[in-house]
């Protein structure tokens, strides 16, 4: 069985079992392609609010990113502005279960001197009082940023409806 004949096999065998087996390729994956912009812009600080246990710091690193990542709640005491120099490059992810426009009320120090942003869009309500995707999208262009991706994060699984999505922009 020539190689290619056996990836296939392999292939669907695994499909039978509920598995899909593709090649990695870092540069292809949403944390890679993100990596790239970040380097693209010079991002040397990286906030990420509402860390949990790290998962995004972690894949970055993974992915290649090199720069500073402080990752925090977004009710910690920490001010962010400790981490800063005069010559930052920051980029700030913000995935805090709903509180993502409270958070952009109280980041606008950090937020006028970022390079990028990340935020967790909801397409239709899933907690008490959020903010949609719509009105978030109007505030961060608002503060100057532009649209660089969109990732599809969370899924009904019945109906396939995409429910919350990573946006990731910069400045012009």
């Amino acid at each position: 069985m020539k190689f290619e004949g056996f990836k296939y096999f392999v292939r669907n065998c695994a499909n039978k079992l509920g598995i899909d087996i593709t090649r990695y390729r870092p540069a292809t994956t949403e944390v890679g392609r993100l990596s790239a912009m970040l380097g693209h812009h010079g991002v040397d600080l990286v906030f990420d609010v509402g860390a949990n246990t790290g998962q995004f710091a972690t894949a970055l690193r993974t992915a290649g990113y090199v720069g500073t990542i402080v990752s925090f709640e977004p009710l910690s005491s920490a001010p962010a502005s400790e981490y800063c120099d005069a010559d930052a490059r920051i980029f700030t992810k913000i995935d805090t279960q709903g509180f993502e426009s409270l958070v952009l009320d109280r980041a606008t120090k950090i937020l006028r001197r970022a390079t990028g942003v990340q935020l967790e869009l909801s397409l239709l309500p899933l907690y008490e009082n959020q903010k949609l995707y719509d009105e978030l999208m109007d505030r961060i262009r608002q503060l100057g940023f532009t649209p660089w991706a969109i990732w599809p994060a969370l899924f009904d699984s019945k109906t396939g409806r995409i429910m919350q999505a990573d946006a990731t922009f910069f400045r012009d």
